[in-house]
């Protein structure tokens, strides 16, 4: 047992938190103090499970905890490692990044929902079925470029559609973009709070994050139907990506591209644009009103807001608790690609739930700050 596992035997002793919560912490603190350092090798399993007199589950279940958090890396054969530190980081609201189920919200407009229907029923009653039940080039049609095009012109106003793919999902688009851009072993720069499928698809490629400091919104996405658009530096380019996805994903769905097509180009993805901003808009001022004295941040037509916590819960306690009420809360370090993340819970606002569901799951959140219970009676 070494200076590291003895001062862990003390403090687990002295704790009344799960082992498996406290180990994690400790790496943080240890880490935070300097007594652990970047690439430092922890203890195996067994190793760390035999001086600190725990069962091996537990101790896979605090590793596997560290690195969710971000805390250290993982390899077969090779151990556990410290991960390196970033820098303490703002918190950032709104749909500024894209985060896991960070879902817009539903409107309830039966107007627009008879809309898409409508226009739904048109594309299919005048499409070639057939045509669209084949595989398909990748990339979309003309026609499908062609909306994606218009669509980005917003943004990226020299936007073409010799440029432009129609692919499924943004996911797809990460996997791809990063197994082109990088070799296993090689290090990207990510967001210090970034989409957690970064992570997956990093070590899926073997490839390192490095984190960095959010700037300004950062990136801009969203949630739909599957269904992105990416924009390459030159058709080139574009059809290297293209080479890639397809050998992922074959195609994106010729009756997805065709809907998603059509609505972009009658408005009625406009029209939806705006109507979810504006019932955001809602939800975030009825965040404010049961949770401004917390000092939550969020931006006014984002999906979702960051909940600070100053009180007896840790973050993963309090999250934990709160999804047992089916309240949609998820620990900051499911987003952190460093070992920092903040003291705080992205709770989301979007989502199937309607918006008294949504206060009343806010009124909720404020009573369990105001009137919090001894937190290690309530996770399940």
């Amino acid at each position: 047992m070494n200076k590291t596992t003895q001062h862990w035997r003390k403090r687990l002793i002295a704790s009344d938190r799960p082992a498996y919560l406290t180990i994690p912490d400790l790496i943080a603190e240890d880490l935070r103090d300097g007594r652990l350092t970047t690439r430092d090798r922890l203890p195996t399993l067994r190793e760390l499970a035999g001086d600190l007199h725990l069962n091996d589950t537990t101790v896979a279940r605090a590793y596997a905890e560290a690195r969710k958090r971000g805390l250290i890396d993982s390899r077969a054969g090779t151990g556990s490692f410290v991960r390196g530190r970033g820098p303490a980081l703002p918190l950032r609201g709104g749909t500024a990044a894209e985060m896991t189920m960070n879902l817009p919200p539903e409107p309830n407009d039966a107007g627009l929902l008879a809309r898409l229907h409508d226009s739904a029923s048109e594309v299919m009653a005048q499409a070639d079925l057939y045509a669209m039940f084949r595989y398909q080039d990748f990339g979309g049609t003309l026609a499908n470029r062609d909306a994606g095009t218009s669509w980005l012109r917003r943004r990226l106003p020299h936007a073409s559609a010799g440029r432009v793919l129609v692919c499924p999902g943004i996911h797809a688009v990460l996997l791809a973009l990063i197994s082109q851009l990088a070799r296993p072993g090689e290090l990207i720069c990510v967001e210090a709070l970034a989409y957690p499928g970064l992570k997956a698809i990093t070590s899926q490629l073997g490839v390192q994050m490095h984190a960095l400091a959010l700037e300004g919104d950062g990136i801009d996405v969203g949630a739909g139907l599957r269904s992105a658009y990416v924009c390459a530096p030159n058709e080139r380019q574009a059809q290297r990506l293209a080479g890639a996805l397809r050998a992922m994903c074959v195609m994106a769905s010729p009756v997805t591209n065709a809907l998603v097509t059509r609505w972009v180009s009658d408005g009625t993805a406009e029209a939806m644009l705006q109507a979810i901003r504006a019932e955001s808009m809602a939800r975030q001022a009825l965040a404010l009103r049961h949770l401004a004295r917390h000092h939550v941040q969020a931006q006014a037509e984002g999906f979702h807001l960051w909940l600070p916590l100053a009180s007896s819960w840790s973050v993963v306690e309090f999250a934990s608790y709160l999804r047992t009420q089916g309240v949609a809360v998820v620990a900051s370090a499911a987003f952190a690609t460093d070992a920092n993340p903040p003291d705080a819970v992205r709770v989301c606002l979007g989502g199937p739930v309607s918006r008294d569901e949504c206060e009343h799951a806010l009124e909720l959140i404020a009573d369990t700050l105001d009137h919090p219970l001894h937190p290690h009676a309530t996770v399940m």
